[in-house]
Formats: C-alpha cells, structure tokens, sequence
C-alpha cells in the first residue's frame, strides 16, 4: 500500500507525507524479513536467539542485538533508540 501513498503524495507535492510513507515502506520491510527469519526458524523447531530489541523513535526502524550508530533509514542517532526486551 506504501508504494501508492508515496505516489499520491509525490503527485500532492506533500515532501513530509512523502517521506513518512518512505520510511514507513522501509521499515515495514525489515519487520517482514524478520518475521520470515522467525518463523523459519519456528518451522525448523529452532529456539530464536534471546536478545533485545532495539526501535527508532522516529521511523520505527527494529533490529535485533544493538542499535546501530545511526538509523540507516532516517539518520536518528542510536543513542535514541528504545530498547526492546
């Protein structure tokens, strides 16, 4: 649906709509690659490594283990992340 709305917004001229929805897209991507590794490993009756979480405050950005430096999608430092346990 992302991709629709970035178009809509594109064509509406509306920079800050435009972005969001970017960086909701990005996001919603990485949330779906770590559901497929999850639940690849659920099928193979593999225990999932146990460790925190890590989210940005401002585009939702989640990894796994530590937070990065600098949110890759919107450039928040990882000092802002919240940590997920």
């Amino acid at each position: 649906m992302y991709p629709g709305f970035i178009e809509k917004a594109n064509e509406d001229e509306n920079e800050r709509a435009q972005k969001s929805f970017e960086w909701a897209n990005a996001v919603e991507e990485i949330h779906y690659k770590m559901y497929q590794e999850m639940l690849k490993q659920i099928k193979a009756k593999q225990t999932p490594k146990d460790e925190p979480y890590y989210v940005c405050p401002v585009c939702g950005n989640t990894v796994a283990g530590n937070a990065p430096d600098i949110c890759p999608i919107c450039g928040t430092p990882g000092s802002k992340f919240k940590k997920i346990e």
